[in-house]
């Protein structure tokens, strides 16, 4: 098992293909046997693409993994935003739980829920890496202060309760 710094394991075992954005529009869909990322870029079987050259690359997950929470927003800790460059004004935003965010030497890598499916908790996952050059920003979110209610369940603050500061 190969497990990333912050402990997302990382193995291409249950995954058959990767599938690499090229700079140019194009796109290659190649066995995992013949690839490997490295310092440089990344080699596809006797083919080598620098970094300068990829946009983005990453595998589908098993379809419909269990989620605890399916709605994003209700997840109380910590948190990272990221935004790629995907050639739009705007870029492509992300706010992604901080145990699926991976800030890695040549590139980040986010682990992201395509399709979720509420209703059954479930959601179809893939792993995406993105070079440095396709970053435009990321922030890290605090997860926000939480409080013991009566009943002894954590509970985020309330917004009236804040000291102002005031006398």
């Amino acid at each position: 098992m190969d497990v990333g710094t912050n402990g997302i394991d990382i193995t291409l075992a249950a995954v058959d293909s990767v599938h690499i954005e090229l700079e140019d529009g194009g796109a290659l869909d190649v066995p995992t046997s013949e690839f490997e990322a490295t310092e440089r870029g990344l080699s596809v079987g006797l083919r080598f693409l620098p970094w300068h050259r990829v946009r983005r690359y990453g595998w589908a997950l098993a379809s419909s993994v269990e989620v605890a929470d399916a709605d994003p927003a209700g997840r109380t800790g910590p948190r990272v935003r990221i935004v790629f460059d995907d050639d739009s004004p705007a870029g492509e935003e992300h706010v992604v739980s901080a145990d699926r965010f991976e800030a890695g030497p040549w590139m980040v890598s986010v682990l992201l829920d395509d399709v979720v499916h509420a209703e059954a908790a479930r959601a179809d996952r893939r792993r995406v890496f993105v070079p440095w050059h396709r970053v435009r920003e990321y922030e890290r979110i605090p997860a926000p202060e939480r409080t013991r209610d009566l009943d002894g369940v954590w509970a985020p603050p309330r917004p009236d309760s804040r000291d102002t500061g005031r006398s």
